[in-house]
């Protein structure tokens, strides 16, 4: 194995999840402390943050991917609490579009 690169822009990571786009461009969705991460690894030697979508504050932040379409969620309370849509349409500009809480609040995985 050799490591290519190292992107540490966070005190606290708690996932990791692939996005990879219709066009084979890749991506790594990460949980933070603060919100999600969403890091470019078309070219694995150079990683870039494309996007972070805030969100509660939390130990423990989650994502699955389907379709273009991101969701996220965290047991994390307070301002912007729920299952987080983001939108991967275009994902070198990852866009919040909703964010769920009609039935829903919180959630680990």
């Amino acid at each position: 194995m050799t490591l290519l690169s190292h992107l540490d822009s966070y005190a606290t990571y708690s996932a990791c999840w692939s996005y990879v786009h219709h066009d084979g461009r890749e991506y790594a969705i990460l949980g933070t402390t603060e919100g999600t991460s969403i890091v470019r690894l078309t070219d694995p030697a150079n990683p870039v943050e494309v996007g972070f979508i805030n969100g509660p504050t939390s130990d423990w932040r989650e994502a699955k991917q389907y379709r273009n379409w991101v969701y996220v969620v965290t047991e994390g309370t307070g301002a912007g609490r729920g299952l987080q849509v983001i939108s991967m349409e275009n994902p070198d500009q990852p866009d919040l579009v909703k964010t769920y809480r009609l039935t829903f609040d919180t959630a680990h995985t």
